[in-house]
């Protein structure tokens, strides 16, 4: 025997494999900041046993009831880490490889071919949606959640094969910590069910074994939805949903909004690009249209297999895929790309079955076409989710966006203020670009400051400037162009220079010279405005929001001449009105004195 025909050689080979092609996909930049949704986490953590221990008889502020998920990683790390995200990551790698332990020892287990679970394994791997997964630790409730979910099944599947009690006990303690992770595994005992009719048990008596977990999953339901109100949600307003659409949040509409979410789910397991979401992947043609050949040779040998014995597994797989996305089908507007983090486990199944068929029947005339044929298509695969998976890191609003835009605005704040002052007021005008829900609404200043005694408001969150503040206690920052500027001294200046700035075609700022030195003069001209006194807002080499008025001439213009006695520097013009109007105009012109 050589050394790799020894079946355990083969299987580390394997997993040390997708350990490098993890790393390539998803860890290059460990050190990224934390997204929205970890940061909201990471200020509302339990801060000690007592705290934490009461998580499991109440909701979290976030609405959802996650225990172990949501209140685990974050009071252990952030007193020895506070903000620096490195180390976050390490659980979630940890729970993510043990994820795809997990679905290669389901598909194993299924069927019952090695090469079979590795093709499914590595198409669970390297799908689209462990971009998000994989990102930081407020995925971590998909991740956890998905490990119970497919442990209890496993548990159950040997429970259904031997009779043994103490995997039925496995399976069942499994599905009490899935739910306990996240919400969706309440699909738990149906996809159990599906197990009962593939192994061909489908008497009464016989899929009663399964009555446990709908035990569990009864008493999880009466005290999350009954008690606890999860997310809002109460049995009367299951059973009789309110007329009215709710404002905001989740809300679950029946109809077509199934329908909607089904077509873009279904795109997305194929890791084709469709709608919002994915806009920011930008695929190349080829790409796209490799995707869909992809989808169209699975879907055309998967029904061809519904003829042959291999159709337990595709309608296993199939199966396992409808009841665990079906939770999130009828959120309007909210269906997201990694809600399919489970469910691809049973498309996996699926391609392994489909992938092997074709192998096996392209290896009785030629062995090395079909070992060359699996390579190209899966590594064709590998080749495009890794561009759509490294564009979503670095650029999606809810990833790399978000994180982005947290990190620079705090780098921008702690270099304009290094302190805060005390029992101190942040109001932020952020109507460009809304930062509440990347700063989880004030709570990252709070812990980048180490301290609870300041008050931050959001103009985007309808917040108002704060009335009666002392001025020594008050800083007004407006955020733009991707920058936070202070803008405290023109709003003691002249309250107007804060309001938000119009966008306008009619009236816009020109200037004629990009760059001066002394001696040298420029024209300022702004469209639409005709002998009219104006005032204008800008910065100075980044610095403060600062405040001036001019005259425009009879065509729109003011003249400026550059002297000794004009400091240099760069100067960046961001809004502009008519004196004695209410009206504010965006402007995005500068010039720079040398």
């Amino acid at each position: 025997m050589t050394y790799l025909e020894n079946p355990r050689t083969r299987l580390a080979v394997f997993f040390g494999f997708l350990l490098l092609v993890d790393w390539y996909l998803y860890f290059w930049n460990i050190g990224h900041f934390f997204q929205a949704d970890t940061m909201f986490l990471l200020y509302h953590r339990p801060t000690s046993v007592t705290e934490f221990l009461r998580e499991f008889i109440k909701t979290h502020p976030s609405g959802w009831y996650r225990p172990l998920a949501n209140e685990i990683i974050e009071p252990i790390f952030y007193p020895l880490l506070g903000l620096n995200p490195a180390v976050y990551r390490i659980p979630v790698y940890a729970v993510f490889i043990a994820d795809t332990i997990a679905v290669y020892a389901l598909a194993l287990a299924i069927t019952r071919r090695q090469l079979a679970a590795a093709i499914a394994t590595l198409f669970f791997n390297i799908h689209t949606t462990n971009a998000f997964t994989t990102y930081d630790a407020g995925y971590l409730p998909e991740l956890l959640y998905t490990f119970f979910f497919i442990a209890s099944a496993l548990a159950y599947w040997r429970y259904l094969e031997h009779r043994t009690r103490w995997a039925l006990g496995i399976s069942l303690a499994c599905f009490a910590c899935a739910l306990l992770s996240k919400e969706a595994a309440a699909t738990l005992p149906f996809v159990l069910v599906a197990l009962h009719i593939f192994k061909g048990f489908t008497s009464r008596k016989q899929l009663l074994a399964a009555g446990g977990h709908f035990v569990v999953l009864g008493c999880y339901l009466a005290f999350a939805v009954g008690y606890l109100h999860v997310q809002g949600v109460a049995f009367d307003t299951l059973l009789n949903p309110p007329s009215a659409k709710p404002t905001g949040g989740y809300q679950l509409i029946l109809g077509k909004t199934i329908l909607e979410n089904a077509d873009y789910g279904t795109s997305w397991m194929f890791n084709i690009p469709r709608g919002w979401m994915t806009d920011d992947r930008h695929l190349e043609t080829g790409m796209v249209s490799f995707l869909k050949f992809f989808r169209a040779l699975v879907v055309v040998i998967a029904a061809f297999l519904l003829l042959k014995r291999e159709r337990k597994v595709v309608l296993l797989g199939t199966a396992w895929f409808l009841i665990t996305l079906g939770p999130t089908l009828p959120l309007l507007n909210h269906f997201l790309p990694y809600y399919l983090f489970l469910p691809v486990a049973g498309v996996s199944l699926v391609i392994g079955t489909v992938f092997v068929w074709l192998y096996d029947n392209i290896r009785r005339f030629q062995p090395a076409a079909a070992a060359a044929t699996i390579v190209v298509l899966l590594g064709g695969l590998l080749y495009v989710c890794g561009a759509s998976i490294h564009a979503d890191i670095r650029d999606h609003m809810w990833l790399g966006g978000s994180a982005r835009l947290a990190r620079s605005s705090l780098d921008d704040l702690k270099r304009l203020y290094p302190a805060l002052p005390s029992n101190g007021t942040i109001y932020i005008n952020d109507d460009e670009e809304p930062l509440a829900w990347h700063h989880s609404s004030g709570g990252l200043i709070k812990m980048a400051y180490n301290t609870k005694d300041v008050a931050v408001f959001y103009s985007s969150a309808g917040d108002a400037i704060p009335e009666g503040v002392p001025a020594d206690k008050l800083i007004l920052l407006r955020f733009q162009n991707k920058r936070l500027l202070d803008a405290t001294d023109v709003f003691i200046t002249d309250a107007r220079g804060f309001v938000p700035y119009n966008n306008s075609g009619a009236y816009t700022l020109r200037i004629s010279r990009s760059e001066v030195g002394v001696g040298d003069s420029f024209a300022l001209e702004i469209s639409g405005f005709r002998d009219a006194p104006v005032e204008l807002t800008y910065t100075f080499n980044e610095g403060r929001v600062q405040l001036f008025q001019t005259i425009l001439d009879h065509q729109g213009r003011a003249k400026f001449d550059v002297s000794e006695a004009t400091p240099k520097g760069s100067y960046h013009f961001l809004g502009f009105k008519v004196m004695g109007e209410p009206d504010w105009f965006r402007a995005d012109a500068a010039i720079t004195v040398r």
